[in-house]
């Protein structure tokens, strides 16, 4: 995910190999608000505003990486279980 001042991407590789392309437009607070041109409300704005566009990006990711491939996996061979060595028992010390 890449973020602008004005805009945002996000770009995700699909299980084919593609890549997924996703892009938006950012919208300033402090134009359509002019109250968010204070720094404080202004950094408290951008950072839910950022939090809100990562969530999208993420759920963005997760629909195009979750959908079933085409075809389904192979399975893999089963091995047999390793023998278990006995246990080693210390023999007593002589004295």
């Amino acid at each position: 995910m890449m973020r602008s001042p004005g805009a945002y991407g996000v770009a995700v590789r699909r299980p084919d190999g593609s890549l997924a392309l996703q892009r938006g437009k950012v919208d300033s607070l402090a134009r359509r608000y002019p109250v968010f041109k204070l720094p404080l409300l202004r950094g408290i704005a951008v950072l839910f505003q950022s939090l809100a566009i990562g969530i999208r990006a993420l759920n963005f990711s997760a629909s195009r990486r979750s959908r079933p491939p085409s075809r389904p996996p192979r399975p893999r061979p089963c091995r047999p279980p390793r023998p278990r060595r006995p246990p080693r028992f210390r023999q007593p010390r002589k004295v």
